[in-house]
C-alpha cells in the first residue's frame, strides 16, 4: 500500500491508550442484558406491543430501567411488574432468556 504507515494516533501516548477503559468491558445490569438480548430498546418495546397491542408502550420507560435511581430510573433492574411480560415476549419472539439474564447483579 502506498503511503500507509502503522503509527500511533496523534496526540495520544502509549500510556494513555493503555489506561483508556474499553466500554465493552463494563459489567452489564439486568436491564441492559435483557435489552441487548432483544436487540435494543425499540425491539423490546415492539415485542411487548405485540404481546398486548392495547397497552401503550413507551421506549422512554424502558430506557429508564437502565438509569440510576438518582436519575429517576430503576437502577438497572427490570420492574417486577414488567418481568412476566418480558419473559412472555421473549418466548413469543423466540429469544432464549436464562436465569443469568435476570440476575440482578452486574455481570
Amino acid at each position: 500500500m502506498r503511503g500507509h504507515r502503522s503509527q500511533a494516533l496523534p496526540g495520544i501516548t502509549e500510556q494513555e491508550r493503555v489506561k483508556t477503559p474499553n466500554p465493552f468491558d463494563t459489567p452489564l445490569s439486568q436491564a441492559e442484558r435483557v435489552i441487548a438480548r432483544f436487540g435494543g430498546v425499540r425491539c423490546l418495546m415492539r415485542a411487548l406491543q405485540r404481546l398486548d397491542p392495547g397497552k401503550h408502550r413507551d421506549p422512554v420507560s424502558i430506557y429508564r430501567w437502565t438509569y440510576s435511581r438518582a436519575k429517576g430510573g430503576t437502577g438497572g433492574l427490570i420492574p417486577s411488574a414488567a418481568i412476566t411480560d418480558v419473559m412472555e415476549a421473549s418466548r413469543l419472539e423466540g429469544i432464549f432468556l436464562t436465569a443469568d439474564d435476570f440476575d440482578p447483579r452486574r455481570k
